[in-house]
């Protein structure tokens, strides 16, 4: 066996503590299989996303036309008679989901002009997203003159809630029997 003169000792030990000390220079086909493999992941939860986000697009956009359909019915009918009618009649184009969940009862319609404003005359059903939080939306009456608008799901049932107990609190005022004179 030779013997390596101490120059050439040397440079091999250095070369070993380098290769050690980084990682093996990587071959050109695994760099473009990991950069492939990563740009497909992006690419996919890029895809996953844009069609989730155009799923809850198309939803809200399904029952915002249904909703503003209904309003524009109920907007023609009041301006007509003067008052809300008492129900929400079926869209011409025959929609399963154009009418509202939750409409305003009669007691509640008598007594509009007593409670605060805005009122919350109807409400669609829970529209559920997965990129925007969940929400109805919701008829309002201002005056003589309904609008349309977006609303959390907690908000719409905690003005719901509130404004039912002020309509049973006015339709017990209001209309209580009269009392009995001797």
């Amino acid at each position: 066996m030779s013997q390596r003169p101490p120059e050439v000792q040397r440079e091999l030990r250095s070369r070993r503590t380098r290769r050690q000390a980084s990682p093996p220079p990587r071959r050109p086909r695994e760099r473009r299989l990991s950069g492939a493999t990563a740009a497909t992941i992006v690419g996919a939860i890029a895809l996953c996303v844009l069609v989730t986000w155009r799923r809850d697009k198309g939803e809200r956009e399904y029952y915002r036309v249904s909703m503003e359909a209904c309003r524009a019915q109920l907007q023609e009918r009041l301006d007509r008679a003067g008052f809300l009618p008492p129900r929400v009649y079926r869209q011409p184009n025959g929609w399963p989901r154009s009418l509202p969940q939750h409409f305003i009862d009669s007691a509640g319609r008598l007594l509009v002009d007593r409670l605060p404003q805005p009122v919350l005359v109807a409400y669609s059903q829970l529209i559920r997203q997965f990129l925007r939080s969940h929400g109805h939306y919701v008829i309002l009456l201002e005056g003589k003159r309904l609008t349309l608008e977006w609303w959390s799901g907690g908000k719409v049932e905690r003005v719901w809630g509130e404004q039912q107990r002020l309509i049973e609190e006015l339709s017990e005022q209001t209309f209580s029997r009269p009392p009995r004179l001797p």
